[in-house]
């Protein structure tokens, strides 16, 4: 029969990430089944990092006012992880980790004003091959343009956090 493989949420630290996966795991029908199952290439992927949230205070996550429905509908269709680890409690830090596979002593993003390392391979970069067009939607400066986070981005958007505008026709 055909499974199919669904949404991952991950809670990482204080940065939360949602992997949107709507890939096909495949088992034929007729026959014994093949060795390994075959994983056709996802139709999106979407991260989504939060910083500074609590995930103990997510209905979501059990908790008992409804602060996250949007979310808490979204993982109907996801797992979940509980347990997941971040290599540090710094957004920019964190995310360099998240987004590179990299410790900070190795993706240059570890210090105040220190910026990626443009030799480190970058998670856009790595999808782009695969076919994947990639974007990004970006509210903190710690992750912008600055320290190097819009690079190999097919669409960079950095959006200030400070609610000024309307970035409806961005997002």
């Amino acid at each position: 029969g055909r499974a199919r493989r669904g949404r991952e949420a991950v809670r990482v630290g204080g940065v939360a990430t949602a992997t949107a996966s709507g890939g096909q795991l495949w088992a034929g029908p007729e026959g014994p089944p093949p060795a390994e199952p075959v994983l056709r290439r996802p139709r999106t992927i979407l991260i989504y990092l939060v910083a500074t949230l609590r995930a103990d205070r997510l209905s979501v996550n059990g908790y008992y006012r409804p602060t996250s429905p949007a979310l808490t509908a979204f993982a109907k269709e996801a797992a979940n992880f509980e347990q997941a680890f971040s290599t540090t409690s710094w957004t920019k830090s964190a995310v360099a980790s998240l987004l590179t596979g990299a410790e900070p002593s190795a993706h240059g993003a570890g210090e105040a004003l220190s910026a990626l390392d443009p030799n480190v391979p970058y998670l856009p970069a790595l999808f782009q091959p695969a076919g994947y067009t990639t974007a990004a939607i970006i509210t903190s400066s710690y992750v912008g343009p600055r320290f190097g986070f819009a690079r190999d981005w097919d669409e960079f958007h950095y959006l200030p956090a400070n609610g000024a505008g309307d970035h409806s026709s961005v997002v």
